[in-house]
């Protein structure tokens, strides 16, 4: 292996890592929880960010099994059924195609968020019958989807200032 081949295979696993790390982040702030009332309101959704923003020049490998290592971290730091979110995750991350957030803009990158919203909010629906035996209360996740929703805008937007002022040198090809 050439001096270039391992320089593009330890930038595309710190891609890799740096994916993770945003959503270690992203899941810590998604157990700050308000009460309005009989309300509650939770950003459990909020993780799911951080794999619909992964880098875009992240080795796949890594990608997959660091997007499921964050799954199953959200599992244990939320105290669900193992596996709920990180099948969530990795089964989005699957059908997007891996940090395709990165490449939309604006209004395309939130109706994109608010798809793949949708879709985990079908999937924990469904793997929480399996898991649990009894389907999760559908309302209170629809509040916290919304909730994620409403603060997408504030993630992708520090994600894009972070992701400029980080970019790689131009000299620098990556292989995937």
């Amino acid at each position: 292996m050439s001096a270039q081949e391992d320089a593009n295979s330890l930038h595309s696993f710190t891609q890799a890592f740096k994916g993770l790390g945003l959503g270690i982040v992203l899941a810590y702030l998604a157990l700050v929880s308000f009460d309005f009332g009989r309300v509650h309101i939770s950003f459990m959704f909020l993780p799911l960010a951080a794999v619909f923003l992964w880098p875009r020049n992240a080795s796949t490998a890594w990608s997959l099994v660091f997007v499921f290592i964050l799954g199953v971290f959200f599992d244990v730091i939320t105290s669900g059924p193992l596996g709920v979110w990180g099948l969530s995750y990795l089964l989005i991350f699957i059908l997007f195609d891996g940090g395709v957030g990165q490449s939309m803009k604006g209004t395309l990158a939130f109706a994109g968020f608010a798809f793949a919203l949708f879709l985990v909010y079908c999937l924990s629906l469904i793997f929480g019958r399996l898991a649990m035996g009894h389907w999760p209360d559908g309302l209170s996740l629809a509040v916290n989807a919304a909730a994620s929703l409403a603060v997408f805008p504030i993630c992708y937007g520090v994600f894009a200032l972070a992701s400029g002022s980080l970019k790689q040198p131009s000299h620098t090809r990556v292989v995937r």
